[in-house]
């Protein structure tokens, strides 16, 4: 089954919010994910998935599709 989103997309996440100087705690609460799951899916713990992908998306105002892999973005 093929992957929906890119393999780096946490590590894209996280440049992110490095750029942009963003708390994690804070963009966990406009994600509606627990800072737990945050730092968990952060240091791949946790799987990055398209749902995930969407609630990034629209809480930083960026497209979903900076996470997801080319085949699904189009």
């Amino acid at each position: 089954m093929p992957e929906t989103v890119k393999k780096n997309s946490a590590d894209i996440l996280e440049s992110i919010i490095e750029k942009r100087g963003l708390k994690k705690n804070y963009l966990a609460k406009e994600m509606g994910i627990s800072p737990s799951s945050m730092s968990a899916l952060l240091h791949g713990n946790k799987r990055f998935t398209a749902d995930i992908a969407l609630k990034a998306g629209k809480a930083l105002g960026v497209s979903s599709n900076v996470f997801l892999d080319e085949s699904y973005s189009e």
